[in-house]
Parts: C-alpha cells; structure tokens; sequence
C-alpha cells in the first residue's frame, strides 16, 4: 500500500473523512506541501468560505494561539453526533488554571507562550472527551493546525504513522 493510499485510509477512520473529500486528495510528491496546499484546502473550512468543499461540516482548522478560538459546530464529527460543546467559559478557566495577566507578565516571554498553548491545547481536548473526540495537532508551526479525530488509540497510531511516511508530525498533548 502506498503512502497516499495509506494517509486516505487513516483519515476515513480516524476523522471519518467520506470518500467524496478523500478522492479530491491527489499528491505527487513533487513541490506541492501536502498539509497547507493539498489537505487544509479540502478538508479545512475558513470564516469566508475560501475552503468550503463539504456542505457537512470540517475536519481540519487553523487557529492562532494567541486567539484560541474554535467554533465546535463547525466540525463533521460534531455535527453529525448532534453535539453542542461550549468553550464560553474558556477565558475564566484560563485565569483559575493559569494565572492572571500579572502573573504572566512575570514570566518570561517564551515560556508564558508555551504555557498558554498548553492550556489551549488541553482544555479544547477537556472540552472533547467526553465525547471521545479529540484534536490532534499536525506539523510543527508557529500556530496550529488542528485534525479532529475519534479518541481512539489504534486509529490515533495509524494516523500518526501514516503522516510520519510524508514527514508530517502529529502532537497528541501538550
């Protein structure tokens, strides 16, 4: 089984892409980077429909950790489940878990940013759990760009080896 065939397979169970996504993804190899330029656009959505491919619902989305933003309704799996997931309250758990704008100010630049990813991080996956959902994190950016997939360690697995055979990381927690 080649790579490609193997990433579509992955896909399919782990983050329950529908076969009509799964064949518009076509990869060479060549110059085209497969997580920006081939996935994001198929299987992302962004807020002025520049990625909207499937009337269903998302799968992937881009987030900057300095605006933890992400709109649950939007994605497939939620939809389709019937789940409302609230993350209203996310700006004063952040304060009980982390501290207030004080406290960071204290710290030093660059560990304040990690710690204020690894919160978001988890507590979107909190948010998922129960659910059994959850979100991984592709690649290593600046930013985020995020797969929701069932919370399921074997598929988990074989979705992670299927990106490591095109050099693309997946960060399970933070």
């Amino acid at each position: 089984m080649n790579g490609l065939t193997a990433l579509k397979q992955a896909l399919a169970k782990s983050a329950e892409v529908p076969k009509v996504l799964l064949d518009k993804i076509v990869y060479d190899g060549d110059n085209d980077d497969l997580l920006y330029e081939i996935l994001f656009p198929i299987l992302a959505w962004d807020s002025q429909n520049d990625y909207q491919s499937f009337d269903d619902g998302q799968f992937m989305e881009y987030m900057e950790w300095k605006e933890p933003y992400l709109n649950f309704d939007n994605f497939f799996m939620i939809k389709k489940r019937q789940l409302t997931i609230n993350t209203d309250d996310i700006f004063d758990d952040y304060a009980q878990e982390v501290g207030d704008e004080d406290v960071m100010d204290e710290m030093d630049f660059f560990k304040a940013c990690e710690l204020h990813r690894q919160y978001c991080f988890n507590y979107f996956n909190k948010k998922l759990a129960p659910h059994q959902l959850r979100l991984i994190e592709l690649g290593e950016n600046e930013n985020a760009y995020f797969l929701l997939v069932n919370d399921d360690e074997k598929q988990i697995k074989e979705l992670t080896h299927a990106f490591e055979r095109f050099g693309i990381s997946v960060i399970l927690e933070q």
